[in-house]
């Protein structure tokens, strides 16, 4: 037996509210939303200017958001950003997050599969942290910038259509990279690059040689 969106809400609203600063729990009776619930103002949570599509009962509660089906919490909600209306953009701030959320019961439709993807995120998490970088170059990807940059509309990110990455300045930098210091036989002055990008040389004490593992001092 499932429990509501709201009661969702109301149990777990402390931990979504150190990591997230909005909450959107979708269900085919009553759909929750943090900052409006009675848990979010206890907290704190500040108003982020959304609004959800549907009849408003009582704060952070909404009725007829969707109907039952085989999408997002049971309903035939399949694009959960579907639900949001007309938004206060004079409410939000730069770096705002948004978390929609799923209940995983009997009701929807992966729930006979959810063992199975645990065990897979458990095995690959188990790989990964078990592993060690082979690169010496850590490239980060602004996924965060890529998300505000659709306009509101769903983004794909397609392995056969990958301008959402080689259009963009960190693939810009991948390929730079590439063609620069990991393709056979090309070399890069690190030393030189790091010293260009403080404005001073670099201590011999704490340069590291890359054939010797060893500092000059």
């Amino acid at each position: 037996m499932g429990i509501s969106a709201v009661a969702a809400i109301g149990m777990f609203a402390k931990q979504w509210h150190e990591i997230v600063d909005e909450v959107v729990v979708v269900d085919d009776h009553i759909t929750g939303v943090l900052s409006e619930h009675q848990a979010g103002q206890v907290l704190g949570v500040k108003p982020t200017g959304i609004r959800i599509k549907g009849r408003r009962s009582t704060p952070g509660r909404y009725f007829q958001v969707a109907d039952p089906g085989r999408g997002w919490g049971g309903t035939d909600i399949e694009d959960p950003l579907t639900i949001l209306g007309e938004w206060k953009p004079d409410a939000a701030w730069p770096g705002w997050l948004f978390y929609a959320s799923t209940q995983a019961n009997a009701r929807n439709s992966i729930f006979r599969d959810i063992p199975a993807l645990n065990a897979y995120i458990t095995r690959c998490q188990g790989v990964l942290q078990a592993g060690r970088p082979d690169q010496d170059v850590l490239l980060y990807w602004p996924v965060y910038d890529l998300w505000m940059s659709g306009g509101g509309r769903e983004q794909r990110f397609s392995v056969h259509h990958p301008e959402w990455i080689e259009k963009t300045t960190c693939g810009e930098a991948g390929r730079w990279l590439i063609d620069r210091v990991f393709s056979p036989g090309a070399s890069l002055d690190w030393r030189g690059l790091i010293e260009q990008a403080a404005g001073e040389a670099l201590n011999p004490r704490y340069f590291v040689d890359s054939a010797t593992g060893s500092g000059e001092a």
